[in-house]
């Protein structure tokens, strides 16, 4: 079962419209999931809770099968990240003074006694589950696994293999190296990694670009998934925002940057800049 969280995000700014949307998130997925699996149950779809449809769907499924779900998140941190860079109150209204987003959580974590086997969040900020709900503690963050580290871009080889199998060059391949490495390399997530890697979206949004036309893309730069600079200012004025603009500068003027990584985000607490920073990992 698979919910992506990306999808609440358009509406934070709405609180009247934030529960209904997350409902819709949930219901969607859970009545994806029971028609995919062809599992025989029925469940009250209207005026419930996401935690209490939720609640009801692993009930039914101990009844009916002894085998266990894999519970998959994705971008579990951006409805997050957009609320509490959008307005803090807000975040702390909806993740913890009302508590349905929180709600939701601890199903989950009652699950995982029972019929859920293992659960898996994917996102870009590592935000505590602790903050989400009580007793969340044991989790485990795969982010800097050694082992792991290569799995967040391409290699060189890679590149060069996916290029030559749509019948590039070896000679045009050269030509282009150097494209790619002063723009999508030098990306280094665990310092066990031998090499670098490649940004994989911005090599894929090239080798589109170049297959299709046989010449790079004119804008190197994917504005899919180019930062919004009002978000970034958000985040900039939460604390420390004279060091915060300092930062970005050193990052613009190619200036190396010292920090402390920040590996889990306490956002009941007053972010530091090395918080700030580690965004930016």
């Amino acid at each position: 079962m698979c919910w992506n969280l990306i999808l609440v995000a358009p509406v934070w700014r709405m609180l009247r419209t934030l529960i209904p949307t997350f409902f819709q998130a949930v219901r969607n997925s859970i009545i994806g999931f029971v028609a995919k699996c062809g599992l025989k149950i029925n469940l009250n779809l209207s005026d419930v809770t996401p935690n209490a449809l939720l609640s009801e769907l692993l009930e039914k499924i101990k009844t009916i099968q002894n085998a266990k779900i894999l519970i998959l998140i994705d971008e579990y941190d951006h409805f997050t990240s957009e609320l509490l860079g959008y307005n803090k109150e807000l975040f702390e209204e909806v993740v913890f003074r009302s508590g349905y987003f929180r709600k939701f959580f601890e199903v989950l974590k009652i699950g995982t006694k029972t019929i859920i086997d293992r659960i898996f969040f994917t996102g870009a900020n590592p935000f505590t589950l602790d903050n989400l709900t009580s007793g969340f503690n044991n989790s485990t963050n795969l982010a800097l696994h050694p082992k792991l580290g290569d799995m967040m871009g391409f290699g060189e080889e890679e590149i060069r293999k996916m290029f030559e199998s749509f019948g590039t060059s070896k000679q045009d391949f050269e030509e282009l190296l150097p494209v790619l490495k002063n723009n999508y390399d030098g990306y280094k997530v665990v310092e066990e990694n031998i090499g670098q890697i490649y940004n994989s979206d911005m090599v894929l949004y090239f080798a589109k670009d170049y297959f299709d036309t046989g010449r790079p893309p004119k804008n190197l730069i994917d504005e899919n998934i180019a930062s919004s600079y009002s978000k970034i200012k958000r985040f900039i004025e939460l604390s420390h925002w004279e060091s915060n603009l300092d930062f970005i500068r050193d990052l613009i003027e190619d200036k190396e940057v010292n920090m402390q990584l920040t590996t889990k985000f306490e956002v009941l607490h007053r972010f530091t800049a090395d918080d700030f920073k580690s965004r930016f990992f």
